[in-house]
């Protein structure tokens, strides 16, 4: 029953609908087949077209086949004829070949020996020069040579370029010697070498002929120097190979050059290995004899040929020192075993060499006599001996009965800066620097860092000393020679650190020994190898190294400087605060003032003050004003603490007590020290400030107690009231000048008073 209602329910309600939604089902049913019929067709139809066009692309790729395999054929065969035809020539090519090298070796040789032929024609006009004596001919003949040299310098042909080097040196021993004779000659005839004793001059006709002829010969050796590559180094000592001389100065230096290997060689009674000044002052005698012949005569020829560049002096020097090198080096060996020989040749050749420095402005980069000492067993045996003698120096010295006397006395008790230091500190430092100048002139560094800590070790030799000395401190009171000795020890100080800081004496050289030692130190070796690098390196040393080679031992003379200024304030203290005993024992609490009088210096206070006064004069007088400065200001410094120990804190006062304290302070011991600066007050600030606070009147103090027992209650207390409170006090003790006190001692300082009320 129930069914039957819904059933009626549905259809009522859906019937119309559903109809439609059914129909409309069927009829999209049928369209849809009716498309789909249309496309299958289609697609047959594209079938079949495809098939069509699919066979005709088949037999067009079977042509392109066929036609590729005919290309490759023809390819192939192509190359077959090639291969033969390359085979058929390949002989007339290789032919063709060895024709063409055939051809450019032809050329060569034919280059090769025109070179040759040039060479060799050159040669057979310099031997028809010379057999019609036609020098000058010859002498352009031979700058023809050296001109060829010149051009063949980039040639691989190493064997004509030795032809002609051996050619040039042919022609040149020929000519040198035809020159060289005729040169002597002229030489002979203008009594060359100029001895210090000559017997006879020649006529004036005579010199004038002979002068021409020197100036027409010295030209014609000027045209024979050959290039560097091709000289032979004219010494056998050793010296590094040098640019030799000029032709015609050689041969000015070689009379002088045989004069002195006559005397100086073999078992002549001049040649004595105890006397080197006698072949040091023959060759200066030599240099300074022909100096003007050869300034106002040779020189002229030179610039005449353009040699503008060439100083004639300074060549013919350089010729004689190669000869004393040769000398030294050969007789410094068998000194080594003789310290007086050895030092004493040290002493000569570096005499020579400040000669030819000095007066003859002979140039550092030539070559120099000091070369021949730059040796390790020569530099051991000098140093050895520098560190024996400045040893010895040191103690004789220092044990002279005048070493601590000041080396200027008639004007150091006058002066008050630099003169007062003594005569053993003055003396040492001139043995330094008479040291450093010695071994200044070695062009090695490492030789020169030697004699450096070799000079360290005698500083500290001396400051050993100078402890050994002063470690009882004064003998008495006034001891003059303690004053000197702290002069001398300031004095040197003040030396070491000009060495250390001024760049134009001192400062380049120490710093760069000073940065390659430390390079050295940290095993950095490598970059130091290279000696042509060498100036590069220590360039860029000095800027990652701070501080200079002498900062450690002045460093140590510091502390010795210190020392001795405690140990002199010492004994000066220990007067003054016996002479200050009695004035700070009396009865401050019970001083009576007498009504109508004056304040007076207080009895007991005279010997305490003329103790302080005698102190300052007699060191005034003997001390360096440095060292005066630094002694007074804490002489200053130590009185303070003791009065302020002794007696203020120690005592108590009533109001005349106190100002009897403040009128001897103010008006009599700052008088003492006002001479040497304009605020006394300044180095005795707690007495100072003590006075100030003894002496308020009564209302200021009972006020300024309230602050300061508010503002000491609970010094620990750190809250926003007890930290203005603190404020206050310090504002108030800063307006009565107390700046110094901390608060709880300002408080104590007000109750040493008796006659105040207590709070």
């Amino acid at each position: 029953m129930e069914e039957n209602i819904a059933n009626q329910f549905l259809d009522q309600l859906f019937s119309d609908h559903l109809q439609q939604f059914l129909n409309g089902i069927d009829a999209t049913l049928k369209e849809k087949k009716l498309e789909l019929d249309a496309l299958n067709t289609k697609n047959n139809a594209m079938i079949d077209g495809s098939d069509e066009n699919l066979v005709h692309a088949m037999q067009a790729c079977d042509n392109a086949i066929m036609q590729g395999h005919d290309a490759r054929d023809d390819y192939q065969q192509l190359l077959r004829n090639w291969h033969q035809l390359q085979q058929h020539h390949q002989h007339h090519l290789q032919q063709i070949e060895n024709l063409m090298k055939q051809e450019e070796t032809a050329k060569l040789k034919a280059c090769y020996l025109t070179w040759i032929q040039r060479v060799e024609g050159i040669s057979k006009e310099m031997i028809n020069g010379l057999q019609v004596a036609s020098l000058p001919d010859v002498l352009d003949a031979f700058t023809s040579l050296l001109t060829i040299n010149q051009q063949l310098q980039s040639t691989s042909c190493q064997h004509l370029l030795k032809y002609v080097h051996q050619t040039i040196s042919y022609w040149h021993k020929i000519l040198r010697k035809i020159l060289q004779r005729e040169f002597d000659d002229v030489l002979t005839k203008i009594q060359w070498p100029f001895l210090s004793v000559q017997m006879t001059s020649p006529s004036l006709d005579n010199q004038i002929d002979c002068k021409q002829q020197l100036e027409k010969l010295f030209s014609y050796l000027l045209r024979l120097q050959l290039p560097e590559a091709m000289s032979e180094n004219q010494s056998s000592s050793s010296l590094q190979p040098y640019k030799p001389l000029l032709a015609p100065i050689d041969l000015l230096v070689r009379p002088l050059r045989k004069r002195f290997r006559f005397h100086f060689y073999g078992k002549k009674q001049t040649n004595s290995i105890e006397k080197p000044e006698w072949y040091f002052t023959q060759v200066s005698n030599w240099i300074r004899d022909h100096s003007q012949y050869l300034q106002y005569t040779i020189q002229p020829i030179l610039n005449q040929n353009n040699f503008e560049n060439v100083d004639a002096r300074i060549e013919f020097i350089r010729g004689l020192v190669v000869v004393l090198v040769e000398k030294v080096t050969s007789d410094i060996p068998l000194l080594l075993s003789d310290d007086y020989c050895f030092s004493h040749i040290i002493d000569e050749l570096l005499l020579f060499e400040n000669e030819l420095h000095n007066k003859y402005y002979y140039p550092i980069e030539l070559p120099s006599c000091i070369a021949a000492l730059e040796d390790d067993s020569v530099i051991d045996k000098w140093i050895s001996l520098e560190w024996k003698n400045g040893k010895e120096k040191i103690n004789e010295i220092i044990s002279s009965a005048t070493a601590w006397r000041p080396k200027y006395k008639d004007v150091a008790q006058d002066c008050d800066t630099s003169l007062k230091f003594p005569e053993a500190t003055e003396n040492i430092l001139t043995m330094l620097i008479l040291m450093k100048e010695r071994y200044s002139k070695l062009s090695s560094t490492s030789y020169m860092m030697q004699f450096v800590r070799m000079q360290l070790s005698l500083l500290d030799e001396l400051y050993a000393r100078f402890v050994e000395l002063t470690k009882n401190g004064p003998k008495q009171l006034l001891d003059q020679d303690y004053s000197y000795i702290l002069n001398g020890v300031n004095h040197l100080i003040g030396v070491l650190k000009k060495w250390s800081d001024q760049w134009t004496i001192y400062l380049q050289f120490f710093l760069d020994l000073y940065a390659k030692e430390v390079k050295l130190r940290k095993g950095d070796v490598k970059s130091l190898e290279d000696d042509s690098n060498e100036s590069e390196v220590l360039k860029e040393n000095n800027d990652a190294v701070e501080g200079t080679i002498f900062d450690g031992i002045i460093g140590l003379y510091n502390i010795l400087l210190d020392e001795m200024l405690n140990k002199l304030g010492l004994v000066v203290m220990q007067i003054i605060k016996k002479n200050a005993k009695p004035y700070c024992k009396q009865k401050w609490l019970s001083m009576q003032s007498i009504r109508g009088a004056t304040l007076q210096l207080s009895p007991s206070a005279c010997d305490m003050l003329v103790s302080v006064r005698e102190s300052l004069q007699y060191y005034q007088t003997f001390l360096d004003s440095s060292i005066f400065l630094k002694f007074w200001q804490r002489l200053a410094q130590e009185i303070n603490e003791h009065l302020y120990q002794e007696l203020v804190v120690s005592n108590l006062f009533n109001e005349n007590g106190a100002k009897q304290l403040e009128y001897d302070v103010n008006k009599n011991l700052f008088i003492l020290f006002r001479e040497y600066t304009h605020r006394p007050d300044n180095f005795f600030k707690e007495l100072k400030e003590a006075c100030v606070l003894l002496n308020l009147n009564s209302g200021s103090v009972m006020l300024l107690q309230e602050i300061l027992q508010s503002a000491t209650m609970d010094l620990d207390d750190n809250d926003i009231s007890a930290s203005k409170a603190r404020a206050s006090a310090v504002a108030a003790l800063n307006e009565i000048g107390i700046h110094r006190m901390e608060l709880l001692t300002a408080l104590q300082i007000i109750q040493l008073r008796i006659d105040w009320p207590k709070l």
